[in-house]
Parts: structure tokens; sequence; C-alpha cells
């Protein structure tokens, strides 16, 4: 990392040259009650309270000169309601079979919705409970913030007693005696269970305002005796296993954080993703809805996708009902403004807010552009932190300290290159199996990125990464039409998916370095769980005293129960993130991570060399040169700005090849591509180093950027990459000889470096290729 400052002509933006993040740990603390956090903020014990709801909480914080921030959110509350006949037994359900009617009645769900509180109700509660412009009521699940996919034309249900008894009698419910009937003679039940999560008492509240309103209806309006509903707080964990593990509820309140594209429609109510743990916990299952957010998952076409999406709002809200909904969220931050200290350099995300990766990997104290201790406030105990399984908001975010994606967003929603320096989508077809609307999802890494323990980042992990992902039912929607990967050269892979989609690409991107190969693969580990095991609990000593798996160059002299090689105290729980998990202590109820001092971001400019990683000998290959500005500040560091790039040197093998001027400014949060000439590339086999070199105006000696790739100059048919074709090439294709990629026969010896003329099967052609060139160069 850079840590001086470099002084340049008058009339250039010196930029401070710090890289990720600028906190050396952040401690995050459980307190649940919003009224003990804000009063624990004021006494020193909070640095930063996220999500806050209580409006009053805002006004002080103004006055006692603390920083806040608000955004309208991707979020929704909800009551979900169990639309299923009975309880599933298929995850060892305590209470399998229990009869779930009169919820399976379509009608009786349409009526709980008219018979809530109206918008103007939901308003008012708001306002008693939350206070103004915390939350705002909602009616659909697609907040206003979400833009065009927002559908302000659906029905607004709520508030009309009269209009939820004409639903039901129409539907043959009746009244007799003062019972209620279904349209099937059965008396419906006397209770329904209304559960709520007990650590959120704005949350219980504002959920026995609608539990009053139903007993309202029924008890008062109707006259019935039974047909009472029972709010039932739970801890948030039982709850969520009830939703989500075991669907064993009646109804549920919960809240979603959700996407910037409403592809989530899909997780939480196509009927395919009813099962443990997916994320149709209502078990809505109709067809029409299918067909609507199938569109939305799939479609390739823009206006086709914004009418479904409007119509799957439609049949949600007005016909289904498998949600009631409560509120959308404003999300609000309040950062520590003064005594000691005050956190400057948050940065407002739309959409998610200022509790976000950028503030966390920018933010810092006044006194310093790095170093001290942040205390945030989590909001529940985490209960599992195996990224496989951690499923709540407060699980997340400690994960999302210490991973790592693919690509990143910046804080407008723009993609951005980050550990994948380019990346591509498009279709492709197959006969043989029946793929005619395939999709390749395509990205090309960078060299020099490290796990936090030491180990390299490399394609493999990525391809492990989204094969391990088949463990795991809540990413079922996305390994669903996964068909095979393939590796096409030391930084370059592509996942083939059996069909279309405009968004899938994100999702392989945040999952593409979720589980670093070293640490889960389980023939590595033959002592271990790596599905199920506490990874958060155990040190990396441990669970690395078993691994039989290869030990890179990087890492070289390491063996078994050695400490990780960067000498950093990690758990089992490590990934290449700009923070590293140390502990969660339950007793202390603290989750603390800490500064990872060798994340690849040593400044606030990032270059990356969109090349691949094999070339044919003595052929020109033009490619770009990625520059980006990742928040720069300038020298005072109080704000950020654009950074003037005046020129970058490509070197070979340590030797200057050529100079490329750039004379241009980037902005904060923004990249741009320079081309480098085909012949820089026109080299002799052999492997050989690519540097690029950046130089910022006014600074033509210090690089604020660098990075390095190896490149293979060799033909294709040297398989494995040691610049000769020899019997080890031989031996790999024939091991892979009659095979095509998964599902096809053959496909357990699928090898994409066997496939030499890239027609998915490895046949004589490709053995003829190889024999051809058998003793090159």
């Amino acid at each position: 990392m850079f840590a001086s400052m470099i002084s340049v002509p008058s009339g250039f933006a010196q930029v401070q040259r710090v890289g990720m993040p600028r906190f050396d740990e952040i401690q995050a603390i459980v307190e649940s009650d919003p009224e003990v956090g804000w009063e624990r903020f004021k006494a020193g014990e909070f640095d930063f309270y996220p999500d806050v709801i209580r409006y009053e909480h805002i006004e002080e914080a103004v006055a006692l000169g603390h920083s806040t921030y608000s955004m309208p959110g991707f979020h929704v509350c909800y009551a979900g309601i169990n639309t299923r006949d009975y309880v599933p037994d298929d995850a060892e359900q305590p209470d399998a079979g229990r009869p779930l009617a009169p919820l399976n009645w379509t009608a009786f769900r349409q009526a709980l919705a008219w018979a809530a509180p109206s918008m103007e109700e939901k308003e008012a509660h708001i306002t008693e409970i939350y206070g103004p412009g915390v939350v705002v009521p909602s009616y659909t699940i697609i907040p206003e913030a979400l833009g065009i996919w927002h559908n302000p034309d659906v029905e607004k249900p709520g508030g009309d007693f009269p209009k939820a008894w004409e639903i039901l009698e129409g539907a043959g419910f009746t009244i007799d005696g003062g019972i209620l009937y279904q349209p099937n003679g059965v008396a419906v039940r006397d209770e329904i269970i209304v559960q709520s999560p007990s650590e959120a008492p704005t949350s219980v509240e504002f959920c026995q305002r609608f539990v009053d309103k139903w007993n309202e209806f029924f008890g008062t309006y109707l006259g019935v005796t039974n047909c009472v509903f029972v709010h039932t707080p739970l801890p948030f964990n039982t709850e969520v296993v009830n939703a989500f593990q075991y669907r064993n509820f009646d109804i549920y309140w919960l809240c979603w954080g959700l996407s910037r594209f409403p592809d989530f429609l899909y997780d939480f109510f196509h009927s395919s993703q009813d099962f443990p743990w997916g994320y149709n916990s209502p078990g809505i299952a109709d067809p029409d809805l299918d067909a609507a957010i199938e569109t939305v998952k799939w479609g390739l076409v823009y206006e086709e996708k914004i009418q479904a999406c409007y119509e799957a709002q439609r049949l949600l809200v007005e016909v289904l009902v498998p949600y009631v909904y409560f509120y959308h969220r404003i999300y609000w931050c309040i950062a520590r403004g003064n005594t000691p200290d005050a956190i400057v350099n948050v940065i407002n995300m739309k959409g998610v807010g200022a509790d976000n990766g950028w503030t966390w990997n920018l933010a810092h104290w006044a006194a310093s552009p790095t170093g001290g201790t942040v205390k945030y406030i989590l909001g529940a105990e985490p209960d599992n932190l195996h990224p496989g399984w951690a499923d709540s908001a407060y699980e997340t975010w400690l994960l999302d300290r210490i991973t790592e994606g693919l690509t990143a967003v910046n804080p407008d929603l723009v993609d951005m290159p980050f550990i994948a320096v380019d990346w591509s989508m498009e279709t492709f077809d197959w006969e043989p199996l029946n793929i005619f609307n395939g999709t390749k999802v395509t990205f090309r890494i960078r060299e020099g990125a490290r796990w936090q323990d030491g180990w390299p980042i490399t394609v493999e992990d990525i391809k492990f990464s989204w094969e391990f992902m088949k463990n795991f039912p809540r990413f079922f929607s996305t390994y669903q039409y996964l068909m095979w990967i393939e590796i096409h050269d030391p930084n370059t892979i592509t996942a083939y998916l059996n069909i279309t989609s405009q968004y899938i690409v994100y999702d392989y991107s945040a999952l593409g370095l979720y589980w670093p190969k070293h640490i889960y693969n389980p023939e590595w580990h033959p002592t271990r769980d790596t599905i199920n095991d506490a990874v958060w609990e155990i040190s990396w000593e441990d669970w690395m005293s078993d691994y039989t798996g290869p030990v890179p160059d990087e890492v070289a002299g390491w063996t078994p129960g050695d400490p990780p090689p960067t000498g950093l105290p990690l758990k089992a729980l490590t990934n290449a993130g700009p923070y590293y998990f140390v502990e969660w202590n339950p007793a202390a109820g603290t989750a603390v991570v800490r500064k990872n001092p060798n994340y690849w971001v040593y400044s606030p400019v990032a270059v990356g060399i969109d090349a691949a990683a094999r070339i044919d000998p003595e052929t020109g290959y033009s490619f770009e040169v990625v520059i980006q500005n990742l928040g720069a500040k300038d020298a005072a560091g109080e704000t950020e700005v654009p950074v003037s790039i005046d020129f970058f040197d490509v070197l070979i093998d340590g030797e200057v090849a050529t100079t490329v001027t750039v004379g241009a400014s980037i902005d904060p949060f923004d990249f741009a591509g320079y081309a480098v000439p085909g012949e820089v590339l026109n080299l002799p086999e052999g492997v050989h180093e690519v540097t690029i070199q950046v130089y910022e105006t006014g600074d033509s000696v210090n690089p604020i950027a660098e990075t390095t790739l190896t490149i293979y100059v060799t033909i294709r048919e040297d398989l494995n990459y040691d610049i000769k074709v020899d019997i080890k090439d031989i031996f790999t294709i024939a091991k892979a000889f009659g095979s095509s990629p998964p599902p096809y026969p053959g496909s357990e010896r699928w090898d994409e470096r066997a496939d030499i003329n890239d027609d998915f099967k490895v046949d004589i052609r490709d053995i003829f290729a190889i024999a051809k060139q058998f003793g090159w160069p």
C-alpha cells in the first residue's frame, strides 16, 4: 500500500494513495431493541446505526451533530400466508401433515387482504410507531425505488370489511350459529397463529395492528367465535426455520432486502422453489403466475419483461395473495459525527442506502485516512455463518464484509470490473442435448488476487464454487439450468446454461468466489463435512490439518498443520474480501472482522489486463487495459475526485514494450478501457509476464496502479501449458476420448482442454490434431 503523499505540479489534483479498506476493525455488536440501541449510540457504545426505524432518533441525531443518510430502499415487509393444504413432510417437520385450511382457500386470503388495514391506516400506524419518513405503506412487493418495474395500477386492498365478506360469501363461506364454515361445510378452525420476530419491538407492534384488524373483522363485524388470530412473537431464527425450512406456520411477518432487478419474483413465488430452505415459503403454485415470472427471470425482450412483471404483481395482489404487504423501508443510517471523532466518506448507494460495501471499504475516521475500530449495531444474532446456509440479513451482512464477487456495482448501480476484468453473455445451441436457447456466461479474471490465507484465486476456484452451490437449496434457481463449465485458459471461464437470461450473469458473479476450493473441496478434506461444519468456529489451522490437495507455488513450503501463510488469525470461514473473519462471540454478542492487509486493492486506482492467458506464438493480439477509479479522494481526504491519468507503460518480462498516452480523467466509481496494439503481444513461445504500470498526471515516477498477467504463448494443442506437445498431452486427450459435457454420456471424463475443435465432444479429430503437433516446438 502507498502510505505517503507525493507532491505534484500545481493544477493537478493529487489523490490519496490509500487502498481498501480503511478501518482496521469492525465490531458488529448485537442490539435488537432500537430504543436501547439509540441510547447506547449516544453513550458512545456504537458508531454506526443502520436500519433506523424511529424518526425521533434521526431528529435527535441531527441535533447532536451526527451524520444521517437516507435512501428509498429495495425492501419490503410482509405477512407470508401458508397456502398449502397441509404442512409438508420433507424436512423432519415436527408438525408434518397439520391441516392449513382455511388459508389454502384463495378467497380466504383475498378476504384477509381486504380486511387488513387500508393504506391510510397503515400510514397512521407508521406515523404512530415509527414516525414520518422512515417507512412507506406498501401494496405490492415491488417498491417504487425499483422504478419502471413497480406497477402503480394494482388494487390497494385493505380497510373494507364489506368487500372482504362479499369475497368470502361469494366463494361459499357461510355463518351458522356464530361459527364460520368453509365452502366444503367444515368449520374454520378456532385459531390462526401469526408469528413475528420478537427481537424487533416495532415489528411486533405493527404486526399486532394487523392481527387486531383481522380479529375485528371476524369477531366483531362477522360476529363469529371461531377464526381467532393469535399473535405469537418468536425469536427471529426460530421464525426463519419455521417459515423456510419446515414451512410449518400459518402466517408470519418478515422483511426482504430486494435486488435491483425483479427476478427475485421467481425465487419467492415460482412453484419450483417450494422445498426446504427454498424462498417460496407460502408454497404458492399457479401456472399463470409461473409463466409471468418465468418471463421476468428468463426473458430477453425488455418490454415483455416489464409487462410480465406488472401481470405478476396483479396476480399476487388481486388474485393469489400469498403475501399481505406492510411497508417499504426508507433506508436511514446514523454515523458518528463527533466525540471522539467523526466517520467520514460514507457512500449512500441507490436502493441500498449507506450501509453497503463501498462505505465499509472507503469510510474512515476524520482524524486519519486509515486505522481505528468502528462499532456497528447488528440487529440480531447470527445463527449460521456457513456461506451455504446463512440466510438472515444479519448473517449476510457479516459475509458481505469478508467475501468478494467477480464484478462490482457502483453507487449508481452501474456494473464495474473487479476480480473479473471482463465478462459477457451470449446465446448458444447444441442439438445433441436439445439446447436451442442456451446462455454462455464468461468471465476473465485478473491475476494476483489472493484468498486471505495466501492461496491464489484461480478459475479452478470459480468452477468449484459454481459446482459446490448445488449442495444448498437456496441457490436452486441459479444452478437448476447449469449444464457444464469450461475453463478456456488460466484466466477465462464459461458457464453453459440451458436457459436464456439477462440477469443470471449477476448470480454467477456473486457466487464465483463464494467457496474457496482448497477450503471446501470434500476430496481434499477427508475428515471434514465441508457442507455442514461450523466453519466460523473452527480455526484455519485445524481445518487445514487434514488437507490432501495440491500446494500452489505461491504458498510453497506450507504443510498441513501450519498456520496460514499470511500469518492472519483466520477461521475456516475465509474468503477474499477486504476484511477477514475473526470470531463470533455469543457470550459478548459480538462478531469481529478485521482489515485484510493483503487485499488486492492497494490504491484508489485499479488496473486490469483484459487479455487471454494463452495465445498463439508470433501472432498479434490486441488487448485492453481497464483503469478504474475506486472512490479516490483529494489530498485533504475530504472529497471524492476524478483521477487524472497521464499514461501507462506496458512491460514484457520487465522491459517497457510500449507507452500508451491516456491524458484523461476517470470519475469516481467509473472505469475506462484503453486498447493496446496487437504487435505488443506478438511473442515467441514461452511463458511471459505482461505488466501494466499506470501513472497519475504530475507523477511520472511512482505508478498509482500496477498489475501483472502471466501469458502462456503456446499452441492450442499444448493442453497443460508446458510449452511442448508430448506424451502428457496425448494422455490427457486419451482419458477424455469419447466424452461430451454433462449430462451427455461420457461426461464424467469430459475435459474441455481436449476438445481441440470446440465441438462439444472429444473424438478422433481431436486426437488427430494433437498427433499432428506431437513434438512441437
